[in-house]
């Protein structure tokens, strides 16, 4: 390209060349750009972050165009191309009213790091059973032998004492 515009010395006339060579390249980008936006479905990508990418990279080739889409028409393509099976989650983030893209995106992020941990958590311990026993070290189970033993005494002490009351008094 340089080689090619190199003897150009008018500047408008450069301009001018460039301007026209670019704006077949437009056409070329644009129509791959559309194709993109209109096949991007947020259900295709694993991440939320994998989505966000691809819709920035998309988004500039719209904005080289010219036709940069809009925070609403973005978060619009979201929502409706979110699962069928979260149609509950996707009415319910429709009516916190987002008007910023990068905001819904950086909900659908946190929910998503909130499933990870969830799904991490039931994996350590699936539900439904009971958390495993303390295991003891011998010198703590020593010391509850020698608790129960104490308490033991003192209760059979107590006993004796009672026993031999009464029968000092049933004496007289």
């Amino acid at each position: 390209m340089k080689s090619e515009y190199m003897l150009e010395m008018d500047p408008l006339k450069l301009w001018d060349s460039l301007k026209q060579r670019y704006e077949q390249q437009k056409t070329i980008v644009f129509s791959e750009a559309s194709y993109e936006w209109n096949q991007l479905r947020v259900q295709d990508f694993k991440s939320a972050d994998t989505y966000n990418h691809a819709v920035h990279k998309i988004c500039q080739k719209l904005k080289f165009c010219e036709k940069e889409p809009s925070d609403a028409d973005k978060i619009e393509k979201t929502l409706s191309t979110m699962l069928l099976s979260e149609r509950l989650i996707t009415q319910q983030y429709r009516e916190k009213g987002f008007t910023v893209y990068a905001n819904l995106i950086q909900i659908l992020r946190q929910a998503e790091k909130n499933h990870e941990l969830t799904v991490w958590n039931s994996q350590q311990r699936p539900p439904g059973t009971a958390p495993l026993p303390e295991v003891m070290s011998p010198k703590g189970l020593e010391e509850m032998a020698l608790a129960v033993i104490l308490e033991t005494i003192l209760v059979v002490s107590r006993r004796s004492s009672i026993s031999l009351g009464e029968t000092s008094t049933t004496r007289r």
